[in-house]
């Protein structure tokens, strides 16, 4: 047993009073029975306590605040989120609770010291900078997370009996600071301290007698964390963000290094009182780190690595831990050192001798866990690049040398830091002591199959067809992602890889097999991977190993949907979802259940879809934190609400899911066009077209200026373009790019039908009729949506007046849309055109009649202002044809329609070409 067990020693303040009482032993908080109490500090009480449900020990952390229902919420999702970082080198946080009005939190016990006691051993500099770059792991990982410390310092990093360094407290003081509301407390409410203020003689963590600024606050009405340690930004209540910790991490560093704290108080006048550094801070003052001291052993290098990570402004320092931890862990002597053996083998080979056998075992060490970069090689090494480069050359596409590139570059890093990341988790075991052989063998596991999938996709793209060159770049982002194979708890599955040599000899196959599916559903030919998944199904099935049947599954349904095959996929989705569920697969669990949500929007079916979608929620919440998968549910419940004909709340849905990705990673392509064509179809269209000009021009950096997917997204530009009337700039970007698909892609049908129509709309606005039926006829034969078709058929005789021979059209899309709302925009739209169309064709009272529901529905249905407006002059138009008694109020709902044009409408030719009909209809109404 230690000095210092986790949680104790958490400050080095003097005592303070309170009021609440301590707790005897043997009473309970909640589950918990305590033991004994291990210490006590500003923020807390500290217990051993015991967990009978789970039959483990538990440091129980009894804070001093009391709150309500609202502080009880707030501090369970702040724990909740706590809870989710799984790390080494941070203590975890297991649970956090109310009792009595009084929070509590209660977290792994390990025995141990402090770093500050820790410290009081005589330390060489590399012993300090191993146990702190351990301390900074732990801190990166929780930055990953998006979770910031906030009170770093060295009671707060503790090297455990068994050797493991740790950060505790993680959270906590933002925990305090959340209760109540005081995150960002007034810095008036910080009491004086006195330079004689003498340490608590009770804290483990007792040192010197701290000084006016060094005083640490914790209390909950008080500033959160340690002025001695805090960041300026953090004093002067300005946002914080890892760069806050950077400068905690530098603080202790230099302390732990060069035995003082890296600031001074500013000097005062003789006869007057010295302000604070927190004094100084507070009032807009710049203070600068003293230099390390002249006489030490901490070299150059490292001494300019700490002196960024204390820069006064955040710009300065390093922008994350984990990049100031790569700094430290350059050895600094490896150059001087391989010089040096050649000076001494010059001078006197045995001490050459001597040096070289005291190498030998680092150097062993060093390749032990140094196979990445070879089993690189093997997988996607120079010979590759060069065939696939080839391969894509060979098939001729004018793009093929960009989608080389591209994929190139995705596989380039992927690989990289997956060698550097299974080197890393050998080196956690076998060099640095970090985690245990079982860790190390899950990990690793993980990792082969990762290497599997490279091996299956370069083998693809060896052998690329045009189909291949298209998705190539795709399918390398679409790569299992890396961090799942650091879940250790994650990869402990229930459900054991067998034992029994032929049958694990069975799966490695299958699994290859299933690489070679996931390869094949990645460069975009689906119906080739359903195929392969389906026997390859059949055969995991006479195994019998759940967690990879319940994988085979999942791209079973992947492919099917890719194929539009809900009647294949739904099945294959939920099978997968039972299978996971049974053999703990929580991924594929999350995964399958998020898919079959998005299957039930185009199955058109809300009720499941709203099932399955808090199902994956569910999933995802009780698992380990996967950005990726969140990301992707948010998304498709913002696309979901499209069936609900919610355009407008859809369009606040993507901007929130935006707002919360931008900051962690760019918006790709698709997610910024889907929020363009959303702008849109609410009446926002310069917002609109900016966002769909960035998704082509984000297309064009990843993919090329020629490539399907960069044309794709150009296209859904041009489409933006045509809805906000501006047909001499759309007929421009729509010409360009059916002429450029035509050139590239002239076999995707989809693409081509979907442009060509978009290209007859332009041309209706510019009245070019002749041209217009001239490309709905190729439209038609160029794989064009035959609906899509059939509107815009009707359009086309409705404005050449044939608006009887769009009737028929008219009512077969209205009638599609079957399963819609009412209050849908595109079942308004359509009752729209057949109401004008019925009223042009002489047929009036039917007119009104529809016309009359599309404007009784438009009042509770989200539209834009314009295709509002546009609903009630059809309802003017067909009101005074049918009611001379109501001619007034169909007066006024053209007046109220044309002064909507006028507020809402852009300057555009089409929107002045509408405006000025009804301009013209209230001059001379008929």
């Amino acid at each position: 047993m230690g000095d210092e067990p986790a949680g104790r020693a958490e400050t080095t303040e003097p005592e303070k009073p309170t009021s609440e009482p301590k707790l005897a032993i043997g009473e309970r908080v909640g589950r918990y029975e305590l033991l004994g109490m291990v210490g006590e500090g500003g923020m807390s009480f500290v217990y051993l306590a015991h967990d009978p449900e789970l039959d483990r020990d538990v440091a129980l952390k009894l804070m001093r605040v009391r709150v309500g229902k609202e502080g009880a919420r707030r501090l369970q999702r702040e724990a909740q989120a706590l809870a989710k970082l799984s790390h080494p080198n941070v203590v975890p946080v297991y649970d956090a609770g109310m009792v009595a009005g009084q929070a509590f939190v209660a977290m792994e016990y390990v025995p141990g010291k402090t770093l500050r006691t820790w410290l009081r051993g005589k330390r060489t500099w590399r012993e300090v900078v191993e146990v702190m770059v351990a301390a900074g792991r732990g801190l990166a990982a929780a930055h990953e997370r998006g979770l910031i410390h906030r009170d770093f310092k060295p009671d707060n990093v503790l090297i455990g009996d068994d050797g493991r360094v740790r950060v505790l407290d993680f959270g906590l003081a933002r925990l305090a600071g959340v209760l109540d509301g005081s995150i960002a407390p007034s810095l008036d409410s910080v009491p004086p301290s006195s330079p004689s203020s003498p340490s608590s003689p009770s804290s483990p963590s007792s040192g010197p007698a701290l000084s006016p600024h060094d005083a640490l606050i914790t209390r909950a009405d008080q500033l959160i964390g340690t002025p001695a340690y805090m960041a300026p930004e953090q004093i002067r209540r300005d946002p914080v963000d890892a760069r806050t910790d950077v400068f905690a991490f530098g603080v202790t560093l230099y302390e732990a290094l060069f035995g003082v704290r890296p600031f001074d108080a500013p000097k005062a006048p003789v006869g007057t009182e010295a302000p604070t550094v927190t004094a100084t801070i507070t009032e807009g003052g710049l203070l600068r780190a003293r230099p390390p001291p002249r006489k030490t052993h901490v070299p150059r290098s490292v001494q300019r690595i700490v002196m960024k990570a204390v820069a006064f402004e955040p710009p300065e320092r390093w922008s994350t831990v984990k990049e100031m931890l790569a700094a430290l862990e350059r050895d600094p002597y490896r150059v001087w050192r391989r010089a040096g053996y050649v000076t001494l083998g010059l001078v006197a080979t045995g001490v050459v001798a001597l040096a070289a056998g005291l190498a030998r075992p680092a150097a062993k060490d060093r390749a032990l866990c140094h196979g990445g970069e070879t089993r690189r090689d093997v997988a996607w090494g120079a010979d590759s690049r060069s065939a696939v480069r080839a391969a894509f050359a060979a098939t001729g596409l004018p793009y093929a040398d960009d989608a080389a590139g591209a994929v190139s570059r995705e596989l380039d890093e992927y690989t990289s830091r997956l060698a550097e990341s299974a080197d890393d988790t050998c080196a956690a075991t076998r060099l640095r002591g970090e985690q245990s052989d079982e860790a190390m063998e899950l990990r690793m596991a993980c990792y082969e199959t990762r290497w599997r999938e490279v091996g299956a996709l370069v083998d693809l793209l060896r052998r690329a067809d045009a189909d291949t060159v298209k998705q190539a770049a795709h399918a390398a982002r679409s790569l299992s992602p890396l961090d799942a194979c650091a879940d250790v708890p994650a990869l402990r599955a229930p459900t054991p890889r067998p034992r029994d040599p032929e049958a694990a000899s069975k799966v490695d196959a299958m699994e290859l097999r299933l690489a070679s599916v996931m390869a094949t559903y990645g460069v975009g030919k689906a119906t080739a991977a359903a195929t392969l998944s389906e026997g390859l199904a059949d055969d995991a099935r006479k195994v019998g190993f759940l967690p990879l049947l319940a994988r085979v599954d999942f791209w079973r349904g992947r492919s099917y949907a890719d194929l539009s095959q809900s009647d294949k996929s739904i099945p294959a989705f939920r099978t997968s979802f039972t299978e996971a569920l049974a053999s703990h697969e929580d991924r594929v669990l999350a995964e399958a259940a998020a898919r079959l949500a998005q299957e039930y929007i185009y199955a058109h079916q809300p009720a499941e879809f709203d099932y399955w979608a808090s199902v994956a929620q569910a999933a995802i919440d009780r698992g380990t934190p996967d950005a990726a998968l969140e990301s992707f549910l948010e998304h498709t419940r913002c696309v979901a609400l499209w069936n609900e004909g919610k355009i407008v709340t859809r369009l606040a849905c993507l901007e929130k899911h935006a707002a919360k990705v931008e900051p962690v990673r760019p918006l790709d392509e698709w997610e910024l066009t889907t929020l363009g064509l959303a702008a849109v179809d609410v009446g926002q269209f310069d917002r609109g077209i900016a966002y769909a000009r960035r998704g082509y021009e984000y297309s064009l950096k990843q993919n090329g200026p020629m490539h399907p997917r960069t044309l794709e997204m150009r296209m859904y530009e041009c489409k933006a373009e045509v809805d906000s009337g501006d047909y001499d700039t759309a007929l421009t970007v729509c010409g360009a790019t059916l002429q450029a698909i035509d050139a590239v892609a002239g076999d995707n049908r989809a693409l081509v039908g979907r442009n060509r129509i978009y290209l007859v709309d332009v041309l209706l606005g510019e009245k070019r009729y002749d041209e217009a039926r001239a490309e709905l006829a190729r439209a038609g034969t160029t794989g064009a949506d035959v609906a899509d078709v059939e509107e815009a058929a009707a359009r086309l005789d409705a404005v050449t007046g044939h608006a009887d021979k769009a009737l028929p059209h008219l009512r077969q899309a209205l009638a599609a849309q079957k399963d819609l709302p009412a209050e849908h925009p595109d079942v308004i739209a359509s009752k729209l055109e057949l109401g004008t169309s019925l009223l042009a064709s002489g047929h009036a009272s039917e007119a009104r009649t529809v016309l009359d529901d599309a404007l009784a529905t438009s009042g509770r249905a989200e539209l834009s202002p314009t295709a509002r407006a546009d609903v009630e002059f059809a309802a003017a138009r067909a009101l005074w044809a049918t009611s001379p008694e109501a001619r007034p109020h169909a007066m006024e709902l053209a007046r109220k329609a044309l002064e909507t044009y006028t507020v809402s409408a852009p300057r555009t030719r089409g929107f002045t070409d509408a405006r000025a009909a009804i301009d013209d209809w209230i001059a001379h109404p008929r």
